[in-house]
């Protein structure tokens, strides 16, 4: 008891500034939405704070690397970020978005709310609405992910599928429950750890004939 006594916690309480917690989704959208509305200013995208980013601000709410290529008839709305070698295709529509590097929006796509990793890839006349799309995903022609969904890495939809609301896709392997709960076989741990893990099984009615992920 004597020892906790002497214990100290020190509080700095900050009076200017901006700072915020991410702990959800939920969370991370609010505090990026403000880091791009310039809250957090000067800690803000164009201001390029590490050395491997060109980040420049164009009025409404755009952010813009260097190397991205724009058609001449897409949209860029407000509260858009785009990084670095992405493409965006004739027609299509960008707004209250944010865009890895080296992604492609295919033509007449329209990406609203969302949150797009790198190296994905969005065919044409596909809607993506409030959902986060990890990395390395590819989506089809006429592809529609509704509202809340969850993209792992990786993920592959085919053409025409729709991704209901709320869903969650993903390759990840799970953890197999064989029922055996003896710890004793400390020494084969490692030897059986990926027949512990249940083979990557593709759901056809979540991605299509030609998808990959469950």
């Amino acid at each position: 008891y004597s020892e906790i006594l002497s214990y100290q916690i020190y509080t700095y309480i900050a009076t200017e500034g901006y700072s915020g917690r991410v702990v959800s989704l939920h969370s991370y959208g609010a505090v990026t939405r403000d880091i791009i509305h310039r809250w957090s200013y000067p800690l803000v995208p164009d201001v390029n704070l590490f050395c491997d980013t060109s980040y420049e601000y164009f009025h409404p709410g755009v952010y813009k690397e260097s190397g991205v290529s724009l058609a001449q008839s897409c949209a860029l709305g407000e509260d858009a970020l785009i990084g670095s070698k992405s493409v965006v295709g004739e027609r299509a529509s960008i707004k209250n978005s944010v865009i890895g590097r080296g992604c492609t929006i295919g033509a007449g796509s329209v990406i609203e709310g969302c949150f797009i990793f790198a190296n994905v890839t969005i065919g044409p006349n596909c809607t993506v609405t409030d959902s986060v799309i990890c990395e390395d995903v590819q989506l089809g022609s006429d592809v529609t992910v509704k509202s809340n969904c969850i993209l792992g890495g990786g993920v592959v939809v085919s053409s025409g599928v729709v991704i209901e609301e709320k869903a969650r896709v993903t390759l990840a392997k799970r953890p197999r429950d064989d029922g055996d709960d003896d710890d004793d076989d400390f020494g084969d741990e490692d030897d059986n750890k990926e027949d512990k893990e249940e083979e990557i099984v593709t759901d056809v009615k979540v991605v299509g004939a030609e998808g990959k992920g469950r």
